[in-house]
C-alpha cells in the first residue's frame, strides 16, 4: 500500500551511490557538488531502473519534488544489491590489506635472509679454520 520508504534526494543518492554504473558516477558527482539533488536522484534512479542486472521492477519507485519514494519490492531489490556491493568492496579492501601485510613480510624476509646467510657462512668458515 503506497510507498512505505521515503528518503530525501540527498539521502537516496548517498545510500545507493555505489549501485550506479561507473560511467554515471562522474556526472552524478558534479550534480551533487552543485547541490542539484533532485536531478541527481532522477538520473540515478532512472539508470538503476534500466539496469538489467538489478531488475528493479518498474513502478516501485518514484522521485518526487523533495523525496524519493520506494515500494517494498524496490527496497528489497536495492537492499540486496547494496549488500552485494558492500560485500564486494569489503573483499577488495581485505585483499588489499592482505597484500600489504604479505609485502611487509616479504621485505622483512628479504632483509633478514642475507644476514642469516652471512652468519651461517662465517660459522662454517670458522669451523673449517679450527
Amino acid at each position: 500500500a503506497g510507498f512505505p520508504m521515503r528518503l530525501r534526494h540527498r539521502q537516496g543518492i548517498l545510500q545507493f551511490w555505489c549501485l550506479a554504473p561507473a560511467d554515471l558516477r562522474l556526472p552524478l558527482e558534479a550534480m551533487f557538488a552543485r547541490s542539484n539533488y533532485l536531478e541527481a536522484a532522477r538520473t540515478l534512479f532512472i539508470e538503476l531502473g534500466r539496469d538489467a542486472c538489478l531488475r528493479l521492477p518498474p513502478g516501485t519507485w518514484a522521485v518526487g519534488s523533495t523525496l524519493v519514494f520506494f515500494k517494498r519490492e524496490a527496497v528489497e531489490v536495492l537492499s540486496t544489491a547494496l549488500a552485494s556491493c558492500r560485500k564486494a568492496a569489503a573483499i577488495r579492501i581485505q585483499a588489499f590489506w592482505k597484500q600489504v601485510l604479505q609485502r611487509r613480510y616479504w621485505l622483512q624476509l628479504r632483509r633478514i635472509v642475507p644476514k642469516l646467510q652471512a652468519h651461517a657462512r662465517s660459522l662454517i668458515a670458522r669451523r673449517l679454520v679450527h
